[in-house]
């Protein structure tokens, strides 16, 4: 009888290991991330420059708008302000495309004294503001020519994307400096 329950319960056993499902396979192993080229020192150089161009703009232009009363500057100082903060975000989401994080947007010391020294023009502040434009904006456009060149994925990419608008930036600053000053419907 103790052979016959001994054997009634393998049996049991065996039949109740056969109704469980068998154990899942091992989990497939995902092929390893592929990793984005790091930025090169000439990219990363490009970032920051541009950026602090960028910024330039932006705080050069928050000047204009208190100091001008001329309607046509302000107009193209709030265009500045406008712009160059886009640019600085077209910068940033480049760098976040390769996982980076966007370094802190800084002023250059020669860009701050420049800035300084806009601070501080006096009753012509407007063609000082132009032809500060002007000088600025053929610096980046320089600038990014020269990071549209070297500057690597991503940063060529955005860098050469922003030529058409540096160059749209520096006609109009031209023009605006060479109306100033002009009664309206005189022509230069």
């Amino acid at each position: 009888m103790t052979r016959i329950l001994l054997s009634s319960a393998a049996l049991a056993a065996l039949l109740s290991a056969c109704a469980t499902p068998p154990p899942p396979p091992p989990p497939v192993m995902a092929p390893p991330p592929v990793m984005q080229p790091a930025l090169s020192q000439a990219g990363m150089d490009c970032v920051l420059r541009m950026n602090a161009a960028n910024q330039y703009e932006i705080q050069a232009a928050q000047v204009a708008l208190q100091r001008s009363t001329n309607p046509d500057v302000r107009n193209f100082a709030q265009m500045m302000i406008d712009q160059h903060t886009a640019a600085i975000a077209q910068v940033g989401g480049a760098l976040q495309s390769i996982n980076m994080n966007p370094p802190p947007v800084q002023l250059t010391s020669d860009l701050q004294a420049r800035l300084n020294g806009l601070g501080a023009a006096g009753p012509n502040f407007d063609a000082a503001y132009l032809q500060d434009q002007i000088a600025a904006h053929q610096d980046a456009l320089a600038l990014a020519q020269s990071c549209a060149a070297n500057g690597g994925a991503p940063i060529a990419s955005v860098a050469g994307g922003m030529v058409p608008a540096i160059q749209d930036h520096l006609a109009r600053a031209e023009a605006l400096a060479a109306n100033l000053g002009r009664r309206p419907g005189e022509r230069g």
